[in-house]
């Protein structure tokens, strides 16, 4: 379970083992939106909570 979402590590790791390319760009697109989603979340609350951190 990564990311709280169900099979998506073994998925990945099924995909790997048979070499299927579409299913490993789409599971590496979802991983990267989820990671840049996370940190612009967490660098636009930095910025409210400490007023010396300007975006």
């Amino acid at each position: 379970k990564t990311f709280s979402i169900e099979g998506i590590g073994l998925l990945l790791l099924e995909s790997v083992i048979s070499k299927d390319m579409t299913m490993i760009q789409g599971i590496v697109v979802v991983y990267a939106t989820i990671i840049v989603s996370v940190s612009l979340v967490i660098d636009i609350l930095g910025a409210m909570v400490d007023p010396r951190i300007r975006l």
